[in-house]
């Protein structure tokens, strides 16, 4: 597990190379004691480096296998992310309809579990989705409900990057200003 958190913040600054390395030894030793929890939770890394890349073909592919597993093991946190992860790279890959239907999707779960991180990320991504779909009052409303619950919860690693899409949401609504206001606090916090 701490292999996959390293890799993520590798991942998070950039540093795509060797979070790949990191992954792919996690994943042979993962493979090694037959941990599928880790295998799904070291593919679903790869999905969001890919994603992150722009490499959107990669990214379906890595989320719907591990997916696949998630749902057959039942791990209903991967089931979550995965969902979010595919659903973005169909929104942003010109599937629009069934990204953000992936990502409601997975904001479902995160409700049925009642876990304000798990709903608060899932609102975001479904937010991030329909932003890029055109719908930018529901993309605004599900934004603003996660960076509230990010910012009660001291999560600025996360509520920037509500705030920023809440931004270009106002922007694309024409409230130049209220969309200044956010990006500056998006920045700030970033």
């Amino acid at each position: 597990n701490s292999m996959i958190n390293r890799a993520g913040m590798l991942l998070a600054l950039g540093r795509y190379q060797e979070a790949q390395g990191i992954l792919a030894e996690a994943s042979e030793k993962a493979a090694k004691v037959g941990n599928k929890q880790l295998q799904v939770s070291i593919t679903l890394q790869q999905a969001k480096a890919a994603l992150s890349q722009l490499n959107f073909s990669e990214a379906k592919t890595k989320s719907s296998g591990a997916l696949d597993l998630a749902i057959a093991s039942q791990f209903s946190g991967s089931i979550i992310e995965g969902k979010q992860i595919l659903g973005l790279a169909m929104t942003l890959s010109s599937k629009k309809r069934d990204g953000i239907n992936l990502c409601k999707e997975a904001l479902e779960l995160a409700e049925q579990l009642k876990d304000p991180w798990e709903i608060s990320k899932a609102r975001l991504t479904l937010a991030g989705a329909l932003l890029e779909s055109g719908d930018t009052e529901n993309a605004l409303t599900n934004a603003l409900a996660a960076q509230e619950t990010f910012t009660r919860t001291l999560q600025q690693d996360w509520e920037w990057q509500a705030l920023l899409i809440a931004a270009r949401a106002l922007q694309q609504k024409g409230d130049t200003g209220k969309a200044g206001e956010y990006a500056k606090r998006s920045a700030d916090l970033l």
